[in-house]
């Protein structure tokens, strides 16, 4: 019930500029178990950080992602992720590149956020939905090394079918490396971009793990916008 509150009002936060927050009423037990979720260390390594820190404690086998039509386990998504990766690489991107992510949310956005990560790269979501002088500002604004067309990942992975993996590791982010970008609209009506760093990122991970008891598989039903917090947090979680 708590949990549900807080997301709702994290998810509205741009809606309600103003939006206060007080009086939330507590049960014994809810109050209890926050105090110990509160009170209790979490022990993050932003050094360890990286795409095969969070994808490598489940079954090659187990779902990963679906959208209702396709069905992807883990084995897919890292095969897919190291195509993606291959094909970044070969455009020139390098660890401390950006690469814009061009479309609309879908099973590919994981694949793409996951195939920057693979080789140290941030990336930052373009909705193709938002207005074209708005997109326009943006990548002015970020200067990205590649845009990464999501409808194009599933032509990139045919593509590259008989090709050899060439990506042993996956790269290590430190905690000052940029993880991602988020454009947020600015009251001015002006585009800014907010970076996000990778220890920070590390942290909330381990916090999210600890919280919810994700050492089992689970199920997260993802319903928000692509751009936002929100998406990330789900699909990590």
């Amino acid at each position: 019930r708590l949990l549900d509150s807080l997301e709702y009002i994290f998810e509205n936060i741009d809606n309600y500029n103003n939006m206060l927050v007080k009086n939330i009423n507590l049960t014994q037990i809810e109050e209890l178990y926050l105090k110990n979720v509160l009170t209790t260390d979490v022990s993050a390594t932003s050094e360890n950080f990286s795409i095969q820190s969070i994808l490598g404690d489940y079954r090659e086998d187990s779902l990963a992602i679906s959208d209702g039509q396709r069905n992807l386990s883990y084995q897919d998504v890292k095969r897919y992720i190291n195509i993606v990766a291959n094909e970044l690489l070969k455009e020139g991107v390098q660890s401390g590149d950006t690469v814009a992510l061009v479309g609309k949310k879908c099973i590919e956005t994981a694949i793409g956020i996951f195939a920057a990560w693979t080789i140290g790269a941030a990336w930052c979501a373009i909705d193709t939905s938002i207005p074209e002088a708005r997109t326009k500002r943006i990548l002015e604004i970020l200067q990205p090394k590649t845009l990464l067309f999501l409808d194009n990942i599933p032509t990139i992975i045919e593509r590259s079918k008989d090709e050899k993996e060439i990506i042993s590791e996956a790269y290590k982010f430190n905690s000052g490396d940029v993880a991602y970008y988020i454009s947020t609209s600015g009251s001015t009506g002006e585009p800014k971009i907010v970076s996000l760093k990778a220890e920070g990122l590390s942290q909330i991970i381990q916090s999210w793990k600890q919280f919810y008891h994700l050492d089992s598989e689970q199920y997260v039903l993802q319903l928000g916008s692509w751009t936002s917090d929100v998406f990330l947090g789900d699909l990590l979680k």
